[in-house]
């Protein structure tokens, strides 16, 4: 045993039947680590402002064609709704996030790809622990 991680690896497979290691269970934590919540915010203000450039248009061909008009108001109501999904989704993501921080000890406003970027260094360390202590 070359520390305590490999103490701990040693007990939770041995003696706790958790032997099949962390990082397969855990791949979506590294899919996580690759997108940096400064970027995902930039995206969702890009999607805001498409909303308004189409808002604008439905208002401009109001009186040009009523196809056409009817077209992107049918778009405009579909793609505000998946807004305000996303929106939902983005939130009750970044309060999981803010809660995982705070049980793992770390400050509630730090950045979500940081904190799974945590998680995941420590599944691999873990995985690692538990493939030397097989080896021996």
């Amino acid at each position: 045993v070359r520390g305590l991680l490999d103490y701990l690896a040693y007990v939770c497979s041995e003696h706790k039947g958790f032997g099949s290691g962390l990082t397969n269970d855990m791949a979506s934590v590294n899919h996580a680590c690759n997108y940096v919540q400064s970027e995902l915010i930039a995206l969702i203000k890009q999607i805001d402002s498409g909303l308004i450039l189409v808002k604008s248009e439905v208002k401009a061909s109001s009186g040009l064609g009523a196809a056409f008009g009817n077209k992107l108001k049918d778009f405009l109501a579909i793609a505000s709704a998946k807004r305000e999904e996303l929106e939902a989704y983005a939130e009750s993501t970044l309060q999981a996030a803010k809660d995982m921080s705070l049980f793992l000890g770390e400050d509630a406003n730090a950045a979500v790809d940081e904190v799974f970027r945590m998680v995941w260094k420590f599944a691999v360390q873990y995985d690692s622990a538990l493939k030397h202590i097989r080896s021996k």
